[in-house]
């Protein structure tokens, strides 16, 4: 590598007294230009060699290294492999011991079996002897069974055959009755029948005179009714004081919703009980009921109560226009075709997240399903939460959530007590649904809102 070096420069520049040094260093000029790079090639060249020669250096190094590792791990590896050779065969020796304990002692259980098992035949031997005598015992004792079962049969039988003959002969004479019979049937049928042709007859003129008196009991009803219909509220629902009370309960959601602004709609507002609560509150709010015999009472409570028909006053409304609609005990005067246009007509006046609440008695109590609910004969039939749920989301109407009511304290059944004074557990799931459905909440709200 050393020479290679020294010829790397084309022998440049001359050396001093070398011979013909004049004439070499005129030719190098000459040549110059074309053996220059001819020299930073052959420099280029002895650069990458003596790279090349170090990396193999390291090389070599690294695998001398490795070789003696690897004769290293050799040697281990031999004395691991013979440890595990001397541990092989102690295991099977030991396995095989094992395995010989295991069937010995399975052998001696089985023999144990069969002493039983020979001890048990010696012992039933003596029954296959007496075998045959048995038989013969058994087959007299059948024999002398048929004789008296025979004689017992033949005995029932002439006791069933006269009674026999005796149903025989009330049948005959039953028969001959039943032709009587016959021809008094017949004669009643065709009275029968005349009868039929009577109440026909009567039926159609009762439904004549119906017709006449219906039109003058429709034109006098309504307001004969609409005259007592406060009292009936007075005496069924409550007085005024105790429904603002119960209606509190719907203070703190209003009150949210008209935060922004907007108003209160309460349709079928009735005596005004929660116009009032609202006024004294600071809610703007007005409602519309038809029955006009609380326009005294609306005008001496200042509350704003238009007189109309609830849908046609919903109708004549702008759109998005109320913050709240409410309809306190007023669904259940509804035919299913009126609820679902109201509610698609609240839909349609309030504004978007305003607030819909229709209250209403709750059948899921039987007392007020099967009794209570009918004290006001407007009512047309109980409405059930999940049915009044399933109608306001249907028609467009988001978070939609049912409000159970309970009116005041109630009275509870007890779980009875043992006479240790614990509970009788296994009347606790019967008592908890009489409780809840003899004495559960009495009224239900849906509460929604407009998307």
């Amino acid at each position: 590598m050393s020479l290679a070096e020294q010829d790397a420069d084309l022998g440049l520049p001359v050396p001093s007294g070398a011979r013909f040094r004049l004439l070499r260093q005129l030719i190098a000029k000459a040549t110059w230009p074309m053996l220059r790079h001819q020299t930073i090639l052959n420099h280029g060249v002895i650069r990458e060699l003596d790279d090349l020669r170090a990396r193999l250096d390291s090389a070599e190094h690294f695998v001398r290294q490795h070789m003696d590792s690897l004769a290293h791990h050799t040697e281990v590896f031999a004395r691991l492999e013979a440890t595990l050779a001397r541990h092989e065969a102690a295991l099977e020796r030991d396995e095989i011991e094992a395995t010989v304990d295991v069937h010995a002692k399975a052998l001696e259980q089985q023999m144990k079996v069969l002493v039983r098992f020979e001890e048990t035949l010696i012992k039933h031997a003596s029954l296959f002897d007496d075998l045959p005598s048995f038989k013969s015992d058994v087959r007299q004792t059948l024999e002398r069974v048929e004789k008296v079962g025979l004689y017992r049969f033949q005995e029932e039988t002439s006791s069933v055959r006269r009674d026999l003959a005796e149903v025989l002969a009330e049948v005959d004479r039953l028969a001959e009755n039943g032709e009587v019979v016959k021809r008094a049937l017949a004669g009643q049928q065709m009275r029968f029948a005349q009868l039929d042709l009577f109440f026909a007859d009567y039926r159609r003129s009762l439904d004549d005179h119906r017709l006449k008196a219906s039109s003058h009991i429709d034109a006098a009803s309504p307001l004969a009714f609409e005259g007592i219909y406060g009292a009936l509220e007075d005496a069924f629902r409550g007085p005024p004081a105790l429904i603002k009370d119960r209606l509190k309960v719907y203070l703190d959601e209003v009150t949210r919703t008209t935060a922004g602004g907007g108003e209160v709609l309460d349709l079928g507002s009735g005596r005004g009980e929660w116009l009032e609560l609202l006024a004294e509150q600071g809610i703007e709010a007005r409602g519309v009921d038809s029955n006009v015999i609380y326009k005294e009472r609306w005008e001496a409570a200042r509350i704003k109560v238009a007189t109309a028909d609830v849908l046609d006053h919903l109708r004549s409304l702008a759109p998005r226009s109320v913050a709240v609609v409410t309809a306190f005990h007023l669904v259940e005067h509804l035919t299913l075709e009126v609820l679902i246009e109201l509610i698609d007509l609240a839909n349609r006046v309030l504004q978007p997240g305003g607030l819909l609440i229709m209250e209403t008695p709750n059948p899921e109590n039987i007392v007020v399903g099967a009794s209570t609910f009918y004290l006001d004969p407007t009512h047309q039939r109980p409405i059930p939460p999940p049915l009044l749920e399933f109608l306001t989301g249907a028609r467009g109407f988001l978070d939609v959530k049912i409000k159970r009511l309970q009116r005041g304290a109630s009275p509870q059944l007890q779980i009875p007590r043992n006479s240790d004074g614990s509970i009788v557990e296994e009347l606790e799931p019967l008592v908890e649904i009489i409780n809840a459905r003899f004495f559960g909440p009495e009224d239900y709200a849906v509460l929604a809102r407009r998307a």
